[in-house]
């Protein structure tokens, strides 16, 4: 059960995201707070469905670490600052992928 919501997730947030730039919907606010939407799913994805502590360790560092950075960022400069967009990868976007296809794995079917 937990590989069609690791799916039905990571096919929703590609929709959602194409969806909005093609109708040119895409707003600073949606933006921040879709990842804060898939930071809190995938989070408590791993923690609850995912065995392995290393592969873990490397989901929880991809969505915790940037909202660490960003929130102290904003905090030292008084003003909420805009989250840097990497342009060639987006490390919790791969993440959601492998943690998709890790589930999906056969042997780790429910």
């Amino acid at each position: 059960m937990h590989a069609a919501v690791a799916a039905a997730a990571l096919v929703s947030d590609v929709v959602d995201d194409r969806l909005a730039r093609r109708l040119g919907t895409v707003t600073p606010f949606g933006r921040d707070a879709d990842s804060l939407a898939d930071a809190a799913f995938w989070i408590w994805f791993v923690l609850r469905h995912e065995p392995n502590r290393h592969v873990r360790v490397l989901a929880l560092g991809a969505w915790a670490v940037p909202v660490v950075v960003v929130t102290a960022t904003s905090i030292v400069r008084g003003r909420i600052i805009d989250t840097p967009r990497p342009v060639l990868t987006r490390p919790a976007a791969a993440m959601q992928a492998v943690l998709t296809v890790r589930a999906m794995a056969p042997s780790r079917r429910d």
